[in-house]
């Protein structure tokens, strides 16, 4: 089960990223696309966190605590980052959006 759990957090995590650089780069380029990208990378950060939590309560409820240990400051650095980085893109994306509206 927490092998099923951290493939969640692997997928979630690396879909986020390829939706954020997709994001980025359709932002650039000036594509209304950004928004569906960033969108994918909404979803794939809420499955990395679900998948996050899981895999905490399942250490937890195992009594694993030396995993836990393990896992949980390089998990949560990561989920929490790019929540970040995908709030900031977002932020970034819609004052951009506005400037476009003005030209």
């Amino acid at each position: 089960m927490d092998k099923v759990l951290f493939f969640v957090v692997t997928a979630g995590v690396m879909g986020a990223a390829a939706s954020i650089f997709a994001s980025a780069f359709f932002l650039i380029k000036r594509k209304r696309f950004w928004r569906r990208a960033l969108t994918a990378a909404m979803l794939a950060e809420l499955a990395a966190s679900a998948g996050a939590m899981g895999l905490t309560w399942f250490c937890i409820l195992m009594e694993d605590f030396r995993l836990l240990s393990q896992l949980i400051s390089v998990v949560s650095l990561t989920v929490a980052g790019e929540s970040i980085l995908v709030i900031g893109l977002w932020g970034i994306g819609k004052i951009w959006e506005r400037r476009w509206e003005e030209e």
